[in-house]
């Protein structure tokens, strides 16, 4: 029998964050997963994946980002990747999640990664889907284009109009 899908929110300090979970009705139960979307999306694109685990004995949980989906709109731009992972990390403390795997994808995948940095006693894995793929030809072209002088930072802001 598949578990019911859930929505609720946790009271993150600047404003609530929206989250979907589903709890295993499997007796063996396996480590739990959490589920991180890309920007520009939200929790709801890993409802099928969060069905289909949980038949597997997975307990999951999927996140909204703040600025996405049901969680708050950060009243200004975060200045950084820091700012989202305090948000999670603060909800699976709240949650007292037990050791986890991550997977997220695009931006999700960034945030996972940088996670683990922090929290890396609680996850076992960290999966990413759609990271940037290149040869190491690509990466030093690529490198010598974003390195470029166009590319490096001005006081005033100027090199973020030009591409």
């Amino acid at each position: 029998m598949i578990g019911i899908i859930k929505r609720t929110f946790y009271d993150a300090p600047p404003s609530q964050i929206h989250y979907r979970y589903i709890l295993t009705s499997v007796n063996a139960k396996k480590e739990l997963v959490v589920f991180m979307h890309q920007s520009a999306s939200c929790e709801w694109c890993y409802e099928s994946m969060m069905k289909e685990y949980s038949e597997r004995g997975h307990d999951c949980y999927a996140p909204d980002m703040p600025g996405f989906g049901g969680s708050y709109d950060p009243a200004e731009d975060p200045t950084s990747t820091r700012y989202y992972v305090e948000i999670y990390m603060g909800l699976f403390c709240h949650l007292h999640l037990p050791k986890m795997h991550l997977v997220g994808h695009h931006s999700g995948a960034a945030l996972a990664l940088e996670m683990r940095r922090f929290i890396q006693e609680e996850i076992f894995t960290c999966t990413l889907s759609a990271p940037a793929l290149a040869t190491p030809e690509e990466q030093g072209a690529m490198f010598k284009t974003l390195a470029a002088e166009w590319s490096k930072p001005k006081e005033d802001g100027s090199h973020l109009t030009k591409a």
